[in-house]
């Protein structure tokens, strides 16, 4: 199985909680970052939950965005 066949997310436009949550994750981190991916779940009460912060992805799904890939590349060598 490649990385392609594994491809089951789907984009979608998050909840204003959601992205309020995510933004409060990501301002925790001291260190400006390329890549970050938040998973987040509802709670039975209805409010969002972390369950994965992955700072790492072997995979990038630069193939899902149209210059996706030469962003990453632009960023990566600013960063260095």
């Amino acid at each position: 199985m490649t990385g392609v066949d594994n491809i089951r997310a789907q984009p979608r436009t998050p909840a204003p909680d959601q992205v309020e949550l995510a933004e409060k994750v990501l301002a925790a981190i001291p260190q400006p970052l390329l890549y970050a991916r938040i998973d987040l779940v509802r709670l039975p009460g209805g409010a969002p939950a972390l369950i994965e912060l992955e700072l790492t992805e072997p995979y990038l799904y630069l193939r899902q965005v149209p210059g996706s890939a030469a962003a990453f590349a632009a960023a990566l060598r600013e960063l260095l």
